[in-house]
């Protein structure tokens, strides 16, 4: 009953989201023993392993991707090794599980649909994991400890418990998972670009934001052009707003520029509302791509990067729509990190 409730809660909140547009919830990020587990807005679950603080360096990083509509596939990833031999074997508590072969210098085996999922039991079962070359050389291993709570929780939430394609073991159930589509974020095209504003107006904006007390160390201000609206330019604007260790932090503003060419600002507006209702949202580590009209935020908790969150979002011709989001909570040494979030984008000519 517990697992149906899961299943049932997490439908309804994610059709929510997507029919009405109103609100963003981020998939929920479980973390059992050695492995981490998220579902995104459409319910494609991802499994991820975290490698014990003592095996760092012998690690292998394993990703388990599913998605939830019917014929969507199964795959698993493993790397982190370096070999030159042609051949692998794959190896669960001493038994071998698969085999194949290797190109030069390949550096991740990606397995799909019915060898991924013999795999995927297969790890949900055992205990612990060995990679070796075809010549017999330990190429890294992992534990599984935790792994098959971590998969039966995607079947809980993807309703295949008990069905032929559970990931954490099979039976006979036939399932029909509804349709989950990716919500739609459309966006006006910038075209042309315009003036922007210059070294003056950002002092200015500057002097008057809650940032001026934030600036310290190597400061980096920056402004680009969001084309035109009503015939007026208008410009993005990221201003410095403090930085520490790995990070450093923007608050972006949207200005416009009158007929007589004075600009004006206000904090640009984020349909994924993360900052306070009174000021401007913060981004860590921003960086804009002209081309694609995105905005990326990049904010990691400790130097290796193996753990924090990172977010895109489109430019839409008012504001920034949230188009995918990732993150890991844990700081466990695994540089893949769970999708959070997703949404298609389709760019519009005026």
């Amino acid at each position: 009953m517990m697992l149906r409730s899961i299943f049932t809660l997490m439908v309804a909140a994610t059709v929510a989201t997507v029919v009405s547009g109103a609100s963003i919830t981020l998939g929920q990020q479980k973390f059992f023993r050695s492995w981490a587990v998220a579902c995104d807005n459409a319910l494609t679950c991802e499994a991820i392993n975290l490698p014990p603080e003592n095996e760092q360096d012998d690690a292998l990083a394993v990703v388990i991707r599913k998605g939830y509509r019917p014929g969507d596939a199964l795959s698993v990833s493993i790397s982190g090794f370096e070999t030159t031999n042609d051949r692998y074997h794959l190896k669960v508590d001493g038994r071998e599980t698969d085999s194949g072969p290797l190109a030069p210098f390949q550096r991740e085996i990606l397995l799909a649909d019915k060898e991924a999922l013999k795999i995927v039991r297969a790890l949900a079962r055992g205990n612990r994991f060995v990679l070796l070359d075809g010549a017999g050389t330990r190429l890294g291993s992992g534990s599984l400890a935790g792994s098959a709570a971590a998969l039966k929780y995607i079947d809980a939430i993807q309703n295949r418990i008990g069905s032929k394609d559970a990931l954490a073991g099979g039976g006979r159930k036939s399932t029909k998972p509804a349709w989950l589509p990716l919500p739609v974020v459309k966006a006006i095209r910038i075209g042309t670009t315009a003036p922007i504003p210059g070294t003056p107006e950002l002092i200015d904006l500057i002097e008057k934001s809650p940032c001026r007390d934030e600036r310290f160390g190597v400061t980096e201000d920056s402004a680009y052009s969001l084309g035109r609206s009503s015939g007026n330019a208008r410009a993005m604007v990221l201003i410095s707003c403090g930085s520490g260790a790995y990070n450093m932090s923007h608050a972006p503003y949207v200005g416009t520029q009158n007929a007589s060419g004075k600009w004006f600002f206000e904090p640009a507006k984020f349909d994924y509302a993360t900052e306070p209702a009174d000021g401007p949202k913060l981004l860590v580590n921003a960086s804009w791509d002209p081309q694609k009209q995105q905005l990326d935020s990049f904010s990691k908790a400790r130097g290796v990067g193996d753990c924090g969150n990172a977010e895109s979002y489109i430019w839409d011709g008012t504001m920034f729509r949230l188009t995918s989001a990732i993150g890991m909570d844990e700081c466990r040494g695994s540089l893949n990190w769970l999708t959070l979030w997703r949404a298609d984008v389709e760019l519009l000519d005026r």
